[in-house]
């Protein structure tokens, strides 16, 4: 699906500037692009929450930032040297990343579940928007350089739709890659996993959990921080979904409770 179809919530990893953690995940995509050796397939997987479509932007923002290679010529046609970057880093105010927080760059696409007509998530990516997918790269770059795909994720494309992907992996267009996300690896089809660089990543350490979460609830205290980063284990999307679905109350209240044995209230366990 075209990425200005795509609702804007403010949590989504396209608005997350500043990454936290998975720097030798970065240090690698950085060091493939500057040796010219980048798959076109990027399978980046690890438990829910942990930012792995957060690095995923990131890496996106950065392909589209970089200028296209006749760029930079010399009035004798030489192309002058340019310097390798050292990060994957895009300023919030670079036009490429302004256009991609809002949904609107050409040269990139989103896959992820829809709402459908009842408003209800629907369960799975289908064929159609794989479809879709196929003939954005089948097509000349809108605005030159690079091309790049979002799945979010790869666990949720259903088999027609895996099959049809099957066949973009395999013959791959130039200048153009696919960042796959995935929650269970295990689970999708080994033919894609083999088409595909794996990018594992591991939860993040507990003060860099409490950073992320620190920079999506503002007004939180730091005992709720303490205790939101806690219950993460790792995965500060968690955190915050926790937090956004009324979840540190629920845990307080257990708390609560568990303080109380062995004399717990029958009312107060039908009130939990």
């Amino acid at each position: 699906m075209s990425d200005d179809l795509q609702p804007l919530d403010p949590h989504h990893p396209r608005q997350t500037f500043g990454m936290v953690g998975h720097e030798k995940a970065q240090q690698l995509l950085l060091e493939r692009f500057n040796d010219k050796k980048l798959h076109h397939a990027w399978l980046i997987s690890g438990p829910r929450g942990i930012g792995k479509a957060t690095l995923a932007y990131h890496f996106a923002r950065f392909l589209l930032a970089q200028p296209p290679e006749d760029e930079g010529a010399s009035l004798f046609g030489d192309a002058l040297p340019a310097e390798a970057p050292s990060t994957i880093e895009i300023s919030p105010d670079h036009p490429v990343a302004q256009r991609i927080t809002a949904g609107g760059h050409g040269n990139l696409r989103t896959l992820e579940r829809q709402v459908d007509d009842k408003g209800k998530m629907k369960n799975d990516i289908g064929i159609d928007a794989v479809r879709e997918l196929i003939s954005f790269f089948s097509q000349t770059a809108a605005e030159g350089g690079w091309r790049v795909a979002i799945i979010d994720s790869i666990d949720h494309l259903n088999r027609n739709a895996s099959n049809a992907l099957l066949k973009l992996l395999e013959e791959p267009p130039k200048k153009s890659i696919l960042l796959l996300v995935s929650h269970s690896p295990g689970g999708l089809l080994p033919t894609i996993k083999s088409r595909c660089q794996a990018l594992p990543l591991q939860g993040l350490r507990p003060e860099q959990v409490t950073n992320v979460i620190n920079q999506h609830l503002h007004e939180a205290d730091q005992g709720d921080l303490q205790a939101l980063s806690d219950m993460a284990k790792g995965a500060p999307g968690i955190a915050v979904e926790l937090a956004q679905n009324d979840g540190l109350d629920l845990y307080k209240q257990l708390m609560h409770l568990m303080l109380q044995l062995p004399r717990i209230g029958t009312e107060d366990i039908h009130n939990l």
